[in-house]
């Protein structure tokens, strides 16, 4: 038994048309009598038992490999569903925290309004974010070398795709928001009486505050009028695609991308039309003080945020690595699987 293993370990196994070449153990072979190795100058061949010991332990090997690779791989999953699921609790905290306030117009202070700007930028960070990485992978799920199988790209594509969703619509809580000028909410006058001309500074304040968030609203806008007209051309180059597509998954795959997409346009479009003609918000006003400890409490939180990010980021790339060792190895397996039914099939 030792001298098989030493021999099955030593081999190099080299599928050429179907048969197994082991060159390097055939040479430890002991010479055949009817043919010595020493007259003929050629090794002796190893036997079709010892053949087929081989295989069978490049199996178990190649079984154990895989293993251990779909462990790993499932380990590292694990960590970045988890902190994953973290990081959208904080992120829903939060959005939903900057919803509810807005800056006192008795103060001068402008903390919420900043915050509520700087929530958005960074809502729109991690949706890049996802959509390079959804892109990537739709990338390599049309090409013939990904180290993925399209199983799994097909998951992170939809996964992605949703976390997009999430984002904008977070996007589109803090941005409605945002103050705005009404007619009769805040005198505009000293005394209407005797002063008309003054302007109260609560007055001033709002109408700062409602220029400033027009400003930021009008980005957003830009953002979703961008996001449409990309999905307006990656839509017509499916399309094209499927007029040319023969295969019947490859049709039914076109024909389901392209529906998605026309449907995010559409949610695209009604998103802007939200936006443009939300009413003015049930916020709360928050006082100075209350404000800066607010906007300290945000600070730490978006510190620590973005540090769970990163970490994400690196997850992502170690769960890639990890699923990647996985498919050539199931691969390998097949192949040397179905070569031992074979041989075990034909007795050879």
């Amino acid at each position: 038994m030792r001298y098989k293993t030493r021999q099955a370990l030593i081999g190099v196994v080299v599928f050429s048309s179907g048969i197994l070449l082991s060159r390097a153990a055939a040479a430890q072979q002991p010479a055949v009598a009817e043919q010595p190795a020493a007259v003929t100058g050629q090794p002796a061949a190893p036997s079709a038992a010892e053949e087929q010991a081989q295989l069978e332990n490049c199996v178990r090997v190649m079984k154990g490999e895989l293993e251990r690779a779909e462990a790993r791989a499932k380990a590292v999953t694990a960590q970045l569903v988890s902190l994953d699921e973290d990081i959208e609790s904080r992120m829903n905290r939060i959005v939903s925290l900057l919803s509810s306030v807005r800056d006192s117009s008795d103060t001068s202070s402008t903390r919420m309004r900043m915050a509520k700007e700087d929530a958005i930028e960074g809502l729109k960070a991690t949706a890049l974010y996802y959509a390079r990485e959804r892109d990537k992978r739709r990338k390599a799920m049309s090409g013939t070398s990904s180290q993925l199988s399209d199983d799994d790209l097909a998951k992170d594509i939809a996964a992605l795709n949703a976390r997009i969703e999430v984002r904008v619509a977070q996007s589109l809580d803090v941005a409605t928001s945002l103050t705005q000028h009404e007619e009769g909410r805040i005198d505009k006058h000293a005394d209407q009486w005797t002063n008309y001309a003054i302007e109260t500074p609560e007055y001033k304040k709002t109408e700062r505050d409602a220029r400033e968030s027009v400003k930021i609203k009008a980005d957003l806008v830009a953002d979703l009028r961008a996001s449409i007209d990309k999905l307006t051309r990656e839509k017509k180059a499916l399309e094209a695609e499927l007029r040319q597509a023969t295969d019947p998954g490859k049709v039914a795959q076109l024909s389901k991308d392209i529906e998605e997409k026309s449907k995010t346009v559409e949610a695209r479009r009604s998103q802007i039309e939200e936006l443009v003609t939300a009413s003015g918000p049930a916020t709360r006003p928050v006082s100075q003080k209350a404000g800066f400890e607010m906007d300290k409490m945000l600070d730490e939180m978006t510190a620590e945020l973005k540090k769970d990010f990163a970490a994400f980021k690196r997850l992502v790339a170690e769960r890639d690595a990890a699923r990647a060792r996985v498919k050539p190895l199931k691969e390998r397996l097949e192949k040397v699987t179905a070569l031992l039914e074979k041989k075990q099939t034909s007795g050879q």
